[in-house]
């Protein structure tokens, strides 16, 4: 997975998903319609769409926690050769202590003090089951996803399941961080959407097929209900939907953004899956060249993260894949 179509793909994954979050930042827990009432046509000078602001007051163009979450995972599996849950929930809680913004499940395991095969998953059995299937470790995924996968579908779905369980041990989590590293895989590959979402699919339980096959059915929309795209489960689904629905990495994002809700998470996760799809050219320039964002730094300070950065980041994910 080292040729030129795959890089391309790879680097429009990580940077699609960094793209998507700081877009959709300004609209989280909006109402359904507020993207496109503001944008009814494309803004193509000054600052764009990415106006920033929201409840927690994004400069334009920055990203969130979810696109910060994904760096501290890339760093995590790149320093350590693979998946060290100790070592990537100890960085987790060195990021979270001056983050901006935190899920409350990943907040509750990361103050937990618990060790990472203990802490999501005594979490998780405290919150129970209409708590703890939140989206907070799927929005996280393109990473992994990229660095595993030449490992084939087996490999990847596990490797989802362990970098879900840090923080999220829900089996519904598990699965679709696993599903989402099989999509991505399919895709990077070229294969086309619909036989690379039944692979993703095929290993699914039966007791998660029973919430997600509905709103992954070919005629479902968003309109007819379903879980909510706070938890894993809807906003996978209202991603594979925009995925299914529009042709262009642009209107994939715009229109899950457009959905309302946690709009942030929900286009990073659909922006991977189109960057995988369609391939870093085909993010607009006017985005790219404006989404950036910050991570702590072990002494105190912060480390500036770019498109270009991500870009790199993307490329050693990709080319250290098995």
């Amino acid at each position: 997975m080292r040729d030129e179509a795959v890089i391309d793909r790879a680097i429009g994954c990580l940077v699609g998903a960094a793209v998507g979050d700081a877009l959709g930042a300004p609209f989280e827990f909006g109402p359904p319609g507020a993207y496109s009432a503001r944008f009814p046509e494309p803004v193509v000078d000054g600052i764009g769409e990415m106006v920033g602001g929201g409840q927690l007051r994004w400069a334009p163009g920055q990203f969130t926690d979810d696109t910060e979450q994904s760096l501290v995972v890339a760093h995590s599996l790149l320093e350590r050769g693979g998946i060290d849950s100790d070592d990537l929930l100890s960085r987790l809680r060195r990021w979270g202590r001056s983050a901006n913004d935190v899920g409350s499940l990943t907040r509750a395991v990361l103050d937990s003090n618990l060790p990472a095969d203990r802490a999501a998953f005594e979490v998780a059995a405290k919150l129970g089951r209409h708590r703890s299937a939140s989206n907070g470790s799927l929005m996280r995924a393109a990473p992994g996803a990229l660095f595993f996968a030449g490992a084939g579908r087996a490999g990847t779905q596990v490797a989802g399941f362990q970098l879900s369980a840090v923080t999220h041990a829900d089996p519904r989590c598990q699965w679709m961080v696993a599903v989402q590293h099989e999509l991505v895989r399919c895709l990077l590959g070229g294969d086309e959407l619909e036989p690379a979402l039944r692979s993703a699919i095929e290993t699914v339980p039966p007791v998660v097929r029973v919430d997600l096959d509905p709103v992954l059915d070919s005629t479902w929309h968003p309109a007819d209900g379903g879980p909510s795209n706070n938890t894993a489960i809807g906003a996978f689904a209202q991603s594979v939907w925009a995925l299914r629905t529009f042709d262009s990495f642009e209107r994939v994002v715009t229109a899950v953004i457009d959905l309302g809700g946690d709009t942030d998470t929900v286009a990073a996760i659909a922006g991977a899956n189109a960057g995988a799809r369609f391939g870093a050219h085909a993010i607009p320039e006017r985005w790219r060249a404006k989404v950036h964002g910050y991570v702590p730094t072990d002494d105190g300070g912060e480390q500036l993260y770019d498109a270009d950065v991500i870009s790199d980041l993307a490329v050693q994910l990709i080319r250290s894949s098995p």
